[in-house]
């Protein structure tokens, strides 16, 4: 029977680590053919794939982290904290549901099981368009979100917001667990986040008050620094930013935009520093740091893996992400 202390959490993702696939057998993988492809899947756990069926592929993937989510939902010492790393699957499936909503396509068969809400619950909640069951910063968001788009249908708005929500939620969870690891690590995603945000709204020429409305919580660089960095020249958005506790990776990102002037880049950058927190922690046995180290390592396992299958199929080269 699972324990909850960080001996027993942190021994079990340590022994399952090992049967995870690292970047260079990833990249080996990526020039392999597609039975040596599977074969190695089926070895180290993945079960049994030999139709090379991108549907059947995908849900092999979803089955995996599926699995994975419920065993650190099993062990973890710390439940609230560790289910803000599930967020973003409760994010996509909200995001999902409100679209299909508004487009009027039955979403059952794409949301997808693991994130700290049952999808029935977003469902649900989403269809009825009543949110009290849900935390009060979720309610408060997605109930700002109907009148908004009770006024005007927008599916970037349907974004924004959900991603509002979760990070306001993460907010309140660790204004009482105070817990160093996730503060950090939602402070850099927020910095990101809003960062993001801010080169979307100056390249949509917003106004400014709009730009405001959608900067998220938990940030390490403040709100009233983005404000000002806003209305500036991209020559001088680096220093602008430069400040607050996470300036020096949040110009990383930046400098990493200005110099492709591409956002996928900057999303490259982003998960690579985010990715390279993690693994500076995976080795702490008295923090969640290793059990996060897991969930996430398997999370960047499968996007690999769905990117070199998809590769595969279609005869190209798969352009793997940083790690």
């Amino acid at each position: 029977m699972p324990q909850r202390s960080y001996n027993y959490a942190v021994g079990r993702v340590k022994a399952l680590e090992a049967r995870m696939m690292d970047p260079a057998k990833l990249r080996r993988l990526a020039t392999a053919e597609m039975s040596d492809f599977l074969k190695a899947l089926y070895e180290i756990g993945y079960g049994d794939c030999n139709l090379p069926c991108q549907d059947a592929f995908e849900e092999l993937l979803k089955k995996e982290m599926r699995e994975v989510r419920q065993l650190i939902w099993a062990i973890t010492p710390e439940p609230e904290v560790t289910g803000l790393f599930l967020l973003p699957v409760d994010a996509r499936n909200l995001k999902v549901l409100f679209k299909a909503r508004l487009q009027n396509i039955d979403p059952s068969g794409l949301l997808e099981e693991g994130g700290l809400f049952p999808t029935a619950l977003l469902f649900k909640a989403v269809g009825e368009k009543s949110y009290w069951v849900l935390p009060k910063p979720f309610k408060n968001s997605l109930d700002e979100l109907e009148k908004q788009l009770a006024r005007a249908v927008s599916p970037q708005l349907v974004s924004v917001r959900v991603d509002g929500a979760v990070f306001s939620y993460v907010e309140s969870v660790l204004a009482n667990k105070k817990n160093a690891y996730a503060c950090h690590y939602f402070s850099l995603l927020a910095d990101f986040s809003n960062l993001r945000t801010l080169l979307r709204a100056r390249a949509l020429r917003w106004e400014s008050d709009a730009f405001s409305s959608l900067l998220v919580a938990c940030g390490g660089v403040s709100r009233q620094t983005f404000l000002q960095a806003f209305a500036l020249p991209d020559e001088q958005l680096v220093s602008a930013l430069s400040r607050g506790a996470n300036a020096v990776p949040l110009c990383e990102v930046l400098t990493e935009y200005l110099s492709k002037n591409s956002v996928s880049a900057l999303e490259t950058k982003a998960e690579a520093l985010l990715m390279r927190f993690v693994l500076r922690r995976r080795s702490d046995f008295t923090d969640i740091g290793p059990i996060i180290h897991y969930l996430l390592g398997k999370e960047a396992e499968a996007k690999s893996l769905g990117i070199i299958f998809a590769a595969l199929i279609g005869g190209t080269i798969a352009d793997l992400p940083e790690f």
